[in-house]
This record gives structure tokens, sequence and C-alpha cells, in this order.
């Protein structure tokens, strides 16, 4: 039978501390390709494949707009799928190999491509890798307002998802690069490294499968029509305007992460291999700030959970947002940075800004949907194919849009690794990655804040 969603006031948790863990495991594969699309894809196509910086963020945003036109699809057959397998599992666990496989094929460009012919072929296996990603985040995304009523449980279900989401971008920004270099580096090395990462996708992901079917076993239900699904998500005001300002704001981070690999080379002069506890010598310098950024974001999960319980998750979605603006603001005038141990403290409080916008945004949603639901709780998966839409935009946005800025000001591309660069181009980075973010976040905490007053009246 299916397990009965636990009402919104009763005291507990109806879903057992095992299952919350292992509802959160796909997100370990999930982590490993956004960290790939984020943070690595643009500047390895940029460092070895020889594409040019504008064309590396053409097939980067191309890729992600393609792919946006699959989440309404994903959406509405995750809602109507009848089997004994259940309507969400068969897709999440599918979709995993996909996305393993399709990750690989991105790093399998024949040795002799570069340039236009390099971009076609990631330009494929990207769209494939999508593909796969999608039919994970949408089907498993849904089962969090499926898997109980409870507003406090959805989010200890939704830490446990960004704690181990962050595990898969440790994995991918700290771990995978020494990986990389061990298999040789380059072209080949990203190749076997990325090969040696398809179990932490597949296997997390089925073991989650398993361990959650018992909440996917929904009584049959009248299908619905995709127009249907669409109209009830536009009449959801509420729910449209968090997903345009998650999706504002995921457009700043993506210009930070974007800008990781990039700043890690030009933008920290300091290369102290003693620098912060020995972790630059021991994991060098990118990894090292990837590896800062998503420990604390994952350590900082407790702490929003905390001051969401306290304040609201509405106050202190606002609280996070303000600061993060703060923050990104005042890293501007310490670049370039001089001095490796006082920027890795700077990593460290972007990374905890950054827990909030994992945990609050990803809590909220489920609560604003919930009025939205007829009797059956149809349309749960339509909302959160649109939910993914706007992130989906916003990440296909951000690429290109930090590409064209640096285009526009010089920047250069290589087969052999990263090449000096002039001044306009450095500069050009430091404002997108820090003042452009900074104004982004800032301007969503006025939107916040009327759409809080918006819901007090409502």
């Amino acid at each position: 039978m299916a397990q009965t969603p636990q009402s919104p006031g009763t005291r507990g948790y109806s879903v057992p501390l095992a299952r919350r863990a292992a509802y959160g495991l796909p997100d370990v594969g999930v982590g490993i390709f956004v960290t790939l699309k984020a943070v690595l894809l643009l500047p390895f196509m940029t460092k070895y494949l020889g594409i040019p910086i504008e064309m590396a963020g053409l097939v980067l945003t191309a890729g992600l707009l393609l792919d946006i036109l699959t989440d309404p699809i994903v959406g509405w057959l995750s809602d109507n799928t009848r089997g004994r397998w259940g309507k969400r599992v068969p897709y999440i666990a599918g979709g995993a190999v996909v996305l393993a496989v399709a990750t690989v094929l991105i790093f399998a460009v024949p040795s002799d491509w570069q340039g236009a012919a390099a971009a076609r072929w990631v330009f494929a296996s990207f769209v494939l890798a999508t593909l796969g990603y999608t039919l994970i985040i949408i089907p498993h995304g849904s089962m969090t307002a499926e898997m109980t009523l409870n507003p406090i449980e959805r989010s200890s279900l939704t830490g446990w998802r960004m704690a181990l989401f962050s595990v898969g971008i440790l994995i991918a920004g700290g771990v995978l690069p020494g990986i990389i270099e061990a298999f040789g580096g380059g072209r080949s090395g990203a190749f076997w490294g990325y090969l040696a990462m398809m179990p932490l996708i597949i296997v997390p992901t089925w073991l989650a499968c398993w361990a959650i079917k018992r909440y996917d076993q929904a009584p049959p239900q009248p299908l619905q029509s995709p127009w249907a699904q669409i109209a009830t998500v536009l009449k959801n005001r509420n729910f449209l305007l968090l997903m345009a300002l998650f999706s504002l704001q995921l457009l700043g981070f993506g210009l930070i992460t974007q800008s990781i690999d990039f700043f890690s080379t030009y933008l920290v002069l300091d290369q102290d291999p003693g620098g912060f506890f020995g972790l630059v010598g021991m994991l060098g310098t990118f990894a090292t700030m990837f590896a800062l950024v998503t420990l604390a974001s994952m350590a900082s999960q407790p702490f929003w959970t905390f001051v969401s319980a306290r304040l609201g998750k509405m106050r202190a979605y606002q609280f996070g947002m303000a600061g993060f603006a703060l923050l990104m603001a005042g890293f501007y005038f310490t670049l370039p940075s001089y001095d490796i141990n006082a920027t890795c403290w700077y990593v460290v409080a972007i990374g905890i800004f950054y827990g909030c916008l994992l945990q609050l945004p990803w809590a909220l949603m489920p609560d604003l949907i919930e009025a939205s639901l007829d009797k059956e709780r149809r349309g749960i998966g339509a909302f959160n194919a649109y939910w993914l839409f706007g992130q989906k935009l916003a990440n296909a946005v951000g690429p290109g849009l930090l590409a064209l800025i640096l285009g526009r000001y010089g920047w250069q591309e290589s087969t052999q690794g990263a090449i000096d660069q002039g001044d306009a181009a450095i500069s050009a980075l430091a404002v997108s990655m820090t003042l452009l973010p900074a104004g982004i976040f800032a301007f969503s905490v006025a939107l916040l804040v009327w759409l809080e007053r918006h819901l007090q009246k409502g």
C-alpha cells in the first residue's frame, strides 16, 4: 500500500530517518553533473578543445535551452504513468544510466578534433546528458510533496537532498580533478576520470529507488491533460514569482560558479602551497576553493534549517540573500588576491550563504503549490517541471552571458591549458563574478519582501 502522507499539523516524522537520507542519494550524481555544466565544461572547452569562449558559451546555452523543451513532457509523463514499478521511480532509475553514459561521451571527442568540430560533438553529448538529468530530477523532486504533507518534514527531506547534492559537488570539484591528473590530465585524463564517476551516478540512484519505492505506489487517478496542468501552474502566481526569483538568483550564482576555474588561475595571485592549512599544496588552488565552498554549504544546512524554524522560511531566505549580496560586493575589493588564506575564508563565507540558496527555495516550493492541488493531488510533476524550467533557463543564460562578456574583452582560447590573458579580460572576470551577482541578489531581496507581504494578505 502507498504510504499515507502526514498531515501538516502532526508532530514528529512519518518518513523514517534512513529513508529520508536515502531519498537524497540521486543528488550525488546530479551534483557531479551540475558541477560539470556549471563549473568545468566551459573552461575545458576553451583550454583543451580550442573552442573560442563565445562558441563554448553558445554550446552550453543552446544545449540547456533545448533541454528545457523536455521538462513539461517528463513532468506530464511522471504524473500520468501507471505501472507496477510506480510513476516516478522508473524514470529516475533509467535517467541515471542515460546521464552516466552521456557524461562520459562528452569527453570522448576524437583526438584530432578541435574548434567547431569538437564543439558539435560536445553539444550532441551534452544534450543527451541533460535529458538524463531531467529524467532524474523532475520525478525525484516531485516526491518531496508526495512523501509527506508536513512542512517541517519536507524541509528535512530537502536538507538531505541538498547535503548529498553537495557531496556530489565536492566529489566533482574536489576529488575528480586529482583523478583526472592521475590519468594524465587534459582530454584523455578527463575521459577516464568521468568514466570512473559512472558508478557514483548510477548506484546511489538505484539504491534510492529501492528505498523510496513504497512512496511511489500511488492509486490509479484520472489522467490530466498537459494543457490542464499548464493552466493549473499558471494560476498559482505565488509559485511563479518564487520560481522567477529563484531562477534570477541562480543566474547570479551561475556567474560565480562558471568563473571559479578562471578565478583560481587568474585572480588568486598568491598560490602558496602551504596556504589554508596546506590544502592548496595537497589539492591545488581550484580544488581547494571548490572544496571550501561545497563543505561550507553542506555544514551550513542545519544552520539554515534552524534559522528558518526561528524566523520562518521566508525571512530566513531574505536574510540569506541580503548577506550574499553584501558579501559578493565586498569580495570585489579584495581582487586580485595576494593573500591565499584571506581569500579562502572569504570563499568559506560564500559557501555558507550558498547553503541558503540550496535549501530554502526548495523547502518553500512544496508549500506554495499545495493550494493548487486537487483532491487526487495531481499535477505535482508539472509544478516540478516548471520549477526546473526556471532553473534551466537561468543556467542556460549564465554561461552564455559570462562567455559573451569575457569574449568581448578579449579572452583567448587554447588547446594546451591556461594561457596569459589581457588586463581588460581579467578585470571583466572580476566584475562578472562579484559585483554583477551582488546586484542580482540585492534586487531579489526586494522582490522576496514583496512576495512575503503578498502571501500575508492572502
